[in-house]
């Protein structure tokens, strides 16, 4: 039996023209609006492929990007949240400019 293992990135929580900033686990942004079209594309990639488990972080844009991708399935897994999945920590450069 072959098991494959699929590990993906967010979406983008930045839109051109908005202020980038240094975004870890502190700062829960949900998904800009190309973060969200880029969700629906991989939606739409991997809707054929079925999944037998699904993880994701504990933020915001990464619950909605597996998610999207989760509603495309014909019968998806529930989506198992681990903190382990968490972004790494600026410290007290969290949410500044870059």
């Amino acid at each position: 039996m072959t098991v494959r293992l699929f590990i993906l990135r967010h979406g983008n929580t930045f839109d051109r023209g908005d202020v980038v900033t240094r975004v870890g686990g502190r700062t829960d942004l949900p998904l800009s609006v190309s973060g969200r079209a880029q969700a629906e594309a991989l939606a739409r990639h991997f809707a054929a492929t079925p999944f037998a488990s699904a993880r994701s972080g504990p933020l915001k844009r990464t619950r909605e990007t597996a998610g999207a991708i989760l509603a495309a399935q014909a019968t998806p897994p529930e989506l198992t949240t681990d903190l382990f999945l968490r972004e790494i920590d600026y410290g007290p450069d969290e949410n500044r400019p870059e």
